[in-house]
């Protein structure tokens, strides 16, 4: 047995590699490694060994074994040309673009015309469209501040008595027309008002109503009668408008905004302008001057505008409304004292039974449209 005390961990490894090798060879039934010949050659396995203890150094005059190999240089190694060949010569490389060189070669980008960029829509039209949009036009730039007269369109049931009114509206066939809120749109509630102002008579009021809310039904179908124009019309609004914390200038301005819309696209119709109806109980109440200020500036404000004298009366009802003593009774307005109460009208007998405030409206209101 061989003493394998002096040699080295690879050594004793190569040694026992080689001899499971020719154990293997010497087996009938041995199979041959791919990297493995014939004749017993093999490569030398690179085995990392981990050894605690620093390496021996090397001896003098011999090399050092645990130096890595260098590896030859590209251009130290001649390739091997067959004989009474040349080697084939390379293109010389092109010298790299700079940047600054590449700006200066590219042809100048021209700026992007006005005229070619995509038109992009206003958010408005990008919205989806609803129900009823076919009458809507786009509202033109406010020139003022005042709420009171910048149309503003409204939704849920007003929004439903609108499209009501349109459809009335093109059946034509209107003597007299009737604008403003839920005191308005409440006189056809009660019996009495075909009765008393014809039986073409419409009624285009919607609760809840401010001079605002009126312009923009005004401006989006609702003055757009089939036919001919009617010959009367009515606009009672406001009183919503005090509810909002618009001075009373404000108001009055938002009242005649409405009637020039009118009478703009209702030339051959004649208007009757009510005033703004009492507000509270008594004269105690502090709605009662703010009213009385407002009917007073709408006034003023017709009597400066002879392009509408024959075309436009105004009239202050208020006081017909009122008891003696300027107090509000419960038989003519509801406990809320802002509107009036309705009925009164028997039809079966044609004539007014009950002294309400449909009776008292209608009773005042016929005789100032009979004299337009």
């Amino acid at each position: 047995m061989t003493d394998r005390s002096d040699k080295t961990p690879q050594e004793s490894s190569e040694e026992m590699f080689k001899h499971a090798l020719e154990n293997a060879l010497a087996s009938p039934t041995h199979s041959l490694h791919p990297d493995l010949s014939l004749t017993g050659q093999m490569p030398v396995p690179k085995i990392k060994w981990q050894i605690e203890q620093s390496p021996a150094p090397a001896k003098a005059g011999e090399p050092d074994s645990t130096a890595a190999p260098t590896r030859p240089k590209q251009a130290d190694v001649a390739p091997s040309v067959p004989a009474g060949k040349e080697l084939p010569t390379v293109a010389a490389k092109a010298p790299a673009v700079q940047p600054a060189e590449l700006s200066a070669q590219a042809p100048a980008r021209k700026p992007l015309e006005e005229s070619t960029r995509p038109a992009v829509p206003p958010v408005a039209e990008q919205l989806p469209r609803t129900k009823g949009d076919l009458h809507m036009k786009p509202a033109a730039p406010a020139a003022t501040d005042n709420v009171a007269e910048i149309p503003e369109s409204r939704t849920g049931v007003a929004w439903t008595k609108h499209e009501d009114h349109l459809k009335r509206a093109q059946q034509g066939n209107i003597s007299t027309i009737f604008y403003g809120d839920s005191i308005t749109e409440a006189m056809s509630i009660g019996d009495g008002f075909k009765e008393t102002f014809g039986k073409n008579a419409e009624n285009f009021g919607v609760k809840g109503d401010s001079t605002q809310h009126l312009l923009w039904r005004m401006q989006n179908g609702e003055t757009s009668i089939r036919g001919a124009q009617p010959e009367k019309g009515v606009i009672l609004i406001g009183t919503n408008n005090l509810e909002k914390g618009q001075s009373d200038q404000d108001i009055a301005r938002g009242i005649i905004k409405d009637l020039d819309e009118a009478t703009t696209r209702l030339p051959n119709t004649k208007f009757l302008v009510l005033g703004i109806l009492p507000r509270g109980h008594d004269r105690s109440d502090p709605l009662r001057a703010h009213v009385a200020a407002i009917n007073k500036e709408v006034q003023s404000a017709l009597a400066a505008r002879p392009d509408l004298a024959g075309k436009v009366s105004f009239k202050d009802i208020g006081p017909q409304m009122l008891e003696p003593d300027g107090s509000m009774s419960t038989k003519v307005w509801e406990k809320d004292w802002e509107h009036p109460t309705l009925g009164g009208y028997d039809r079966k007998k044609q004539q007014w039974v009950a002294d309400t405030g449909n009776h008292r409206l209608f009773s005042t209101i016929k005789p100032l449209l009979d004299a337009l």
